[in-house]
């Protein structure tokens, strides 16, 4: 998980990115779906 997130960073950065993102969309696993639909 570690290298693909460097390697995305990376790409970002080749590709002339201004600003590089990691979103974490694991963030669903960590509420409750009635909670991620309302407040995310």
């Amino acid at each position: 998980m570690k290298e693909a997130t460097i390697q995305y960073g990376r790409a970002q950065i080749d590709a002339g990115a201004d600003a590089v993102t990691i979103p974490d969309h694991a963030t669903g696993d960590l509420v409750s779906g009635e909670y991620y639909d309302r407040f995310l």
